[in-house]
């Protein structure tokens, strides 16, 4: 047996995150997702959604490095905008957070025993999803008008590959879903160079290759369409780190 659904989602997402390739940057994200999920009664689903995306971007990035006495903070902003599409395959094992009678869970029962109190409510989400989006360009000058320069972003393409786990709980009698995940992700990209005027050769940031996740978060339920989140990131890979992210964010479904 098997449910599909189809529909709009549209999402606001504030995020902060800082690396040693862009430094801090903080980004205003506005995305409408068409999605159809297809999910079996034993938690088996497939998701495949279309995306598009406007994003304010903002950020401080120090010229030279953090060691020399020199080095000065340079700040940009600019709006851009992508497309995408992604296909996801995952299952969700859990047991239902009951009230004492055994839930719906294997080997729930009229009587339930500690232990099967203690996992109730609690799931895990083995998941892989293959994703690609093409990003737009942009051109921005920077501040302070002291050491202004002329930025442009070129258009890109990134593939991303993801394996991840999540796991968490639905917390009994509240509409709190703390929740934590890990991960690995093969990058794949081309394009986004960015030139400087008068800087000579264009800068391409390498994102290429492998990186290991893993996050904390938790949602906030606001009613049966719609939901606030709040969560935690780190990412490292061979070529940069990025210590943190913090995603502040809203989602609704049409």
């Amino acid at each position: 047996m098997e449910s599909r659904s189809t529909g709009t989602t549209t999402g606001l997402t504030i995020t902060a995150q800082g690396d040693n390739v862009t430094g801090v940057r903080v980004l205003g994200t506005s995305c409408v997702t068409l999605q159809d999920t297809v999910i079996r009664s034993h938690g088996t689903g497939l998701d495949l959604a279309t995306s598009s995306t406007a994003t304010m971007n903002g950020g401080t990035i120090t010229t030279g490095t953090a060691r020399n006495a020199g080095a000065r903070p340079v700040t940009g902003a600019y709006n851009s905008d992508a497309q995408g599409f992604s296909l996801e395959f995952g299952r969700r094992i859990g047991r239902a957070s009951g009230s004492g009678n055994g839930g719906s869970g294997a080997g729930g029962s009229g009587a339930d025993s500690g232990a099967g109190n203690a996992a109730a409510g609690w799931w895990i989400e083995p998941t892989v999803q293959a994703a690609v989006v093409w990003l737009h360009g942009a051109s921005y000058r920077t501040s302070p008008g002291n050491q202004s320069l002329d930025v442009k972003v070129d258009t890109a393409r990134a593939a991303q590959y993801r394996a991840q786990l999540r796991f968490g709980r639905q917390l009994r009698d509240t509409r709190w879903r703390p929740y934590g995940k890990f991960g690995v992700v093969k990058t794949d990209t081309a394009g986004g160079e960015i030139r400087i005027t008068g800087a000579g050769e264009p800068f391409a940031p390498d994102y290429d290759g492998w990186r290991g996740e893993f996050g904390l978060g938790a949602s906030y339920l606001l009613d049966a369409r719609s939901q606030l989140y709040f969560d935690y990131e780190y990412g490292k890979a061979a070529h940069y780190e990025r210590p943190w992210s913090l995603n502040l964010g809203y989602r609704v479904l049409w």
